[in-house]
């Protein structure tokens, strides 16, 4: 039986679009599952300033409410109703949406090392392109606005499991996200999923929506500024 624990952790409001998103993703998600006694849902969040913190206190929530998995949603997400069915479906410790920065020029949250051990990010091609990825592909690490992490994980590596490190050679922090994929890497030799599919009808809600066909209209721009090998932190 999966016992869903939707986390979300917030600095002030909720999109609009977050809120109808999981409304949607909720109402669905209990008729098909809840409804016949196979699965349960909760819903936890937090209102504060430090991020790590705020999802540290989260995930003890949710070990402390017998969840299966956490089912992680930033309040500027809009996302796709049968989300968390979908990938609930794969059946991985951790997967979730690949979607892109709110910012200028936009790139993606999801980023791997390349075989000569240079990071670089991971693309998710557009709906409307002739070819594109499907199913599922293997990452260093990717944003927790949707994403589906088994409480298991949790329970097999130690506290903290979010924290902000600084990088002195390239004066600036790693985000707690990355931060958590690390820790487990190390612990469990295991890496996130990114659902592409998914991850297509995943948008950054802000002054303007951002998707992936931003990412790529601004690929050429951050390209000239930073470089093919740059790191995508």
């Amino acid at each position: 039986m999966n016992r869903i624990a939707i986390c979300m952790p917030a600095r002030d409001t909720m999109a609009m679009e977050t809120c109808q998103s999981i409304v949607a993703l909720v109402g669905q998600y209990a008729v098909e599952s809840v409804a016949s006694g196979n699965a349960s849902l909760r819903y936890f969040w937090l209102n504060g300033t430090l991020l790590p913190d705020m999802r540290n206190a989260l995930v003890r929530e949710a070990i402390k409410s017998d969840s299966t998995h956490v089912l992680w949603i930033d309040s500027d997400m809009k996302f796709p109703k049968d989300g968390l069915k979908r990938l609930l479906a794969h059946n991985a410790p951790m997967v979730g949406a690949n979607y892109v920065q709110r910012k200028r020029p936009v790139k993606p949250t999801a980023a791997k090392f390349r075989d000569d051990g240079t990071r670089h990010w991971v693309y998710t091609i557009p709906a409307d392109a002739e070819e594109k990825q499907s199913g599922t592909e293997s990452v260093e690490s990717l944003g927790h606005g949707f994403m589906l992490v088994e409480t298991a994980v949790y329970q097999c590596v130690p506290e903290p499991w979010y924290s902000m490190t600084w990088q002195p050679e390239k004066g600036n922090h790693v985000g707690e996200d990355v931060f958590f994929f690390r820790r487990v890497k190390d612990a469990l030799d295991i890496e996130p999923l990114v659902d592409h599919d998914v991850s297509r009808e995943v948008e950054h809600i802000g002054f303007h929506n951002y998707t992936w066909q931003d990412a790529y209209d601004d690929y050429p721009k951050l390209i000239e500024q930073q470089g093919p090998t740059q790191n995508g932190d």
